[in-house]
């Protein structure tokens, strides 16, 4: 089966890293975009204000 060249994911999440490791079968190269930039340790991606 012929494998295409490139495949882009959008979002570096949990159903990214999935769809990039199905997607590798069939892709010779497969690139994932993600807006925020990778730490060191776990912390909260979004911080939310409350309402007043």
């Amino acid at each position: 089966m012929p494998k295409f060249q490139k495949a882009i994911i959008i979002g570096g999440g949990i159903a990214g890293k999935l769809a990039a490791r199905v997607l590798s079968d069939f892709f010779q190269e497969v690139i994932i975009l993600e807006r925020d930039s990778k730490t060191e340790e776990p912390v909260p991606r979004y911080k939310f204000q409350k309402k007043k």
